[in-house]
């Protein structure tokens, strides 16, 4: 049986793999998974079904716009004015309902291709992302 320490490692390890893309589909998940990861004892498991009830979410505007623009920030200091007004056009349509998820991720993923790091390349929220470039 693993050691608490070992299970809360895991429990945080596939959380962080995961917590953007929980983000951009539903807010109160990605709270309830950050409170019980504050509590003296986690499970995997518990933390895992949370993130597959967020997973079988679509990403809508209202959810999606806050863990996209979470996402953005790692880039805006980076970013040339001109990404910078091509993903707050794309955010905005997104938004009003005129526009797609997946071509925000899609353009955040090229955005860490040219800008990487370390801790994005591991988010799920980019795996099925298509380059636009």
């Amino acid at each position: 049986m693993p050691s608490q320490k070992n299970e809360r490692q895991c429990a945080e390890t596939v959380w962080a793999r995961h917590k953007y893309n929980v983000l951009c589909r539903s807010q109160r998940i990605y709270v309830a998974v950050r409170t019980y990861l504050k509590e003296d004892v986690v499970q995997v498991e518990t933390v895992q079904a949370l993130i597959d009830e967020a997973l079988v979410l679509p990403i809508t505007p209202g959810e999606g716009r806050n863990g996209l623009l979470h996402l953005w920030g790692y880039f805006k200091d980076r970013a040339t004015t001109a990404q910078k007004k091509e993903f707050f056009e794309m955010l905005d349509a997104f938004t009003s309902g005129e526009g797609d998820a997946t071509v925000l991720i899609a353009l955040l993923k090229d955005y860490l291709e040219r800008y990487p790091n370390r801790y994005l390349m591991q988010q799920s929220i980019f795996d099925q992302a298509e380059s636009t470039t």
